[in-house]
């Protein structure tokens, strides 16, 4: 899912985006259910991160996540950051 990610966030146009956020925000939802975590307490805590180090996709799946309350598998890991960076796109609030 990286590679088609990355593709729409450099080649989609607003109906793709918000696509990709749909998938992205039932992917973690999904997960977050499975495993006890408050779905939006996850995103806050991933939004931050990921705003707060500046980070691309490939840095976020990368970095040491110190202090984390939630375990996070590299695709659920995606998911998150196509959520903030379709927001942002999207010229959404998160």
């Amino acid at each position: 899912m990286k590679t088609e990610t990355i593709r729409v966030m450099l080649t989609g146009g607003e109906a793709e985006l918000v696509d990709l956020n749909d998938w992205a925000i039932n992917t973690v939802r999904e997960y977050a259910r499975g495993r006890g975590y408050n779905a939006a307490a996850l995103i806050s805590e991933e939004t931050a991160r990921i705003n707060d180090g500046g980070l691309g996709l490939d840095d976020y799946r990368a970095v040491r996540r110190i202090g984390s309350h939630h375990l996070l598998s590299r695709s659920v890991r995606n998911a998150v950051w196509a959520i903030v960076a379709t927001r942002r796109m999207l010229g959404v609030s998160s």
